[in-house]
């Protein structure tokens, strides 16, 4: 007698999908009874947020000291994340009077539309702030419940498709600890992987058993997607459609129940993503993104044979750690879920229980792969590229094409379920092999200790706050940041908390999008204190200028130059502190 856990002891389950004549048909998943130790309803939840502290290290003894920071450079953008999300708790509180219109980057309006909104991610922080007090801390919960959901959901996918339950928790487990998800931690809303699984979950649902409730839950997920990441939105547009076609199959796809539950996807999805995505294009500035500058972040081959340095496995094979010329991220996928998923892919070939998600996987990974790189491919000066962001929506605004390696990991963590399931049924010494591969690929993506940034004071509390709530009127804070690299708006992010403080708009800004007229008066204020400086800050509406005092005092001139100013610029001297110098026009005081 095979043992319990053997893959030739699967069964059809109870729903399996029914022909639209009503008639039962076999299903060619693979499915397969659960040894006793895995049943517990509370073990998956629990080892998933195990994962999600390990691979977060030491993110969970700093919750309300530091942000996790990934591979970027400084902590603008995790600050930037978290203002976001502060932005959203405040504007939910006052029933999103002034949603759009963000305090940044005044005279212009809707700037808050000039980056990833996050309202849904923005709704859970607000509880949870609500619920511990303190934002910092909400945000690093908001952190870990993402990572937790994304091992979740793709155990809950890997068991849906009828694999065996230790494949899931491997699946899982590969999930949790991306490299992708660790290089970009410090990128709140590309954290968002669980809506992706969750949809492919639904997509199985609706292969095998379509109904009402399926394309709800289908298009419930999708609108997951849009609320919690832009990226992931647009480009699950490119992928799902392809993913889903493969499963299904071309001719069993256009079905009376299979039509009726994907528009009413369509519906639920439509319903509630309609007022922000309506919102965010209304008042969303600006031309299509610039070749120019998509072909710089866009993906290049080299970056698929490289890992993070952090990694361990960049230690034990120096090798992944070799950057090729032009090539600029780490898509590395790590060993272990690339070993994995290619044999999901044998296994796909061979036996026909594992046909169908063995080659939508494969079809997704590789799609993904191409994307990686689509806006460098010439075709006799034709950019396919040019063409394919001209008819996808939204794909014109979207500028990190590298990003499409999140779906060829997601991918490949479905396709590893298949290879863990075939190798199981090998026999013993591949089943030996299958637990040393994946061993290795789960510690060779880890980094620990991960890069945060120590906050200190986050949001300001000096006493210039109360000096610019007694001056209404929109702010400047000198000095203005240089254009170039983000590391250089840390300052200026780190000024955006105080307009949650005083609630006066600034000048200043920091965005996934720089409006033209604030880049053309940052260019000017640059020039501080100048006359056309000052000039160009009064016509744009500045009441009140809080200079920093340790940047005035690093270049004499610059106080030989402020004291002109006063003299012939009509500014006056509000009040001095130890750090600061806040300044006014003498027309806003009547002098």
């Amino acid at each position: 007698m095979k043992p319990r856990n053997h893959v030739d002891t699967m069964v059809e389950p109870p729903d399996a999908a029914r022909t639209e004549a009503g008639e039962r048909k076999a299903d060619d998943s693979p499915r397969q009874a659960v040894p006793q130790g895995l049943r517990s309803a509370w073990l998956p939840p629990a080892v998933f947020a195990l994962f999600a502290v390990l691979a977060s290290w030491p993110l969970v003894t700093h919750l309300g000291s530091a942000l996790p920071q990934g591979s970027e450079s400084s902590g603008t953008v995790p600050l930037f994340n978290l203002w976001t999300l502060e932005w959203n708790a405040v504007q939910l509180a006052e029933g999103y009077a002034t949603y759009w219109d963000a305090p940044i980057f005044h005279p212009v309006t809707g700037t808050f539309a000039f980056s990833d909104p996050q309202p849904l991610t923005g709704v859970v922080f607000a509880l949870l702030r609500w619920l511990v007090g303190s934002g910092v801390v909400a945000y690093n919960l908001v952190v870990l419940t993402a990572l937790w959901l994304n091992g979740w959901s793709a155990f809950r996918l890997v068991e849906a498709i009828g694999l065996t339950r230790g494949a899931a928790f491997l699946a899982g487990g590969f999930a949790v600890c991306l490299p992708y998800v660790a290089e970009e931690q410090g990128v709140l809303q590309l954290l968002m992987l669980f809506p992706l699984f969750f949809s492919l979950g639904a997509i199985e649902a609706l292969a095998r058993a379509p109904s009402w409730r399926v394309g709800a839950e289908l298009g419930l997920w999708l609108a997951v997607t849009a609320l919690t990441s832009s990226y992931y939105a647009v480009y699950s547009m490119l992928l799902l459609p392809l993913v889903a076609l493969i499963r299904i199959g071309g001719r069993s796809l256009i079905t009376r129940s299979r039509v009726s539950a994907m528009v009413l996807a369509g519906v639920v999805a439509g319903a509630l993503v309609a007022v922000p995505v309506t919102g965010q294009l209304r008042h969303q500035g600006g031309e299509a993104r610039s070749l120019r500058s998509v072909l710089k972040s866009a993906g290049h081959p080299g970056d698929f044979i490289h890992l993070a340095p952090p990694t361990w496995g960049a230690k034990w094979s120096p090798w992944l750690s070799v950057r090729v010329e032009g090539a600029k991220h780490d898509l590395y996928p790590g060993t272990g879920l690339l070993v994995l998923g290619l044999c999901g892919l044998v296994a796909a070939k061979r036996d026909r229980r594992f046909r169908r998600w063995g080659q939508a996987a494969g079809a997704g990974a590789l799609a993904a792969a191409v994307l990686v790189v689509a806006p460098r491919i010439e075709l006799l000066d034709f950019r396919p590229w040019e063409w394919v962001r001209d008819v996808v929506p939204g794909l014109s605004r979207m500028r990190n094409s590298h990003r499409f390696g999140a779906y060829l990991d997601c991918f490949l963590v479905v396709s590893s379920g298949l290879g863990a399931t075939w190798l199981w049924a090998k026999g013993r010494s591949a089943r030996i092999g299958l637990c040393a591969i994946a061993l290795y690929g789960l510690l060779e993506v880890q980094a620990w200790p991960i890069k945060l940034h120590h906050l200190g004071r986050h949001a300001p509390d000096e006493e210039w706050i109360e000096l610019v709530e007694e001056r209404p009127g929109p702010v400047a804070m000198i000095p203005f940041a240089r254009p170039g690299k983000s590391k250089y708006y840390e300052q200026t992010v780190r000024w955006m908390f105080s307009t949650l403080a005083h609630r006066q708009p600034l000048l200043n800004g920091y965005s996934g999008y720089f409006p033209p007229s604030h880049r053309e008066l940052r260019r000017t204020a640059l020039s501080f204190p100048q006359s056309p400086a000052i000039r160009a800050l009064r016509e744009a509406g500045a009441r009140t200028l809080v200079v920093d005092r340790k940047w005035l005092e690093s270049e004499p001139q610059r106080n030989v130059d402020l004291a002109k100013a006063i003299q012939f610029d009509g500014l006056t001297v509000v009040a001095v502190g130890p750090s600061y110098l806040v300044l006014g026009f003498r027309e806003a005081t009547g002098s």
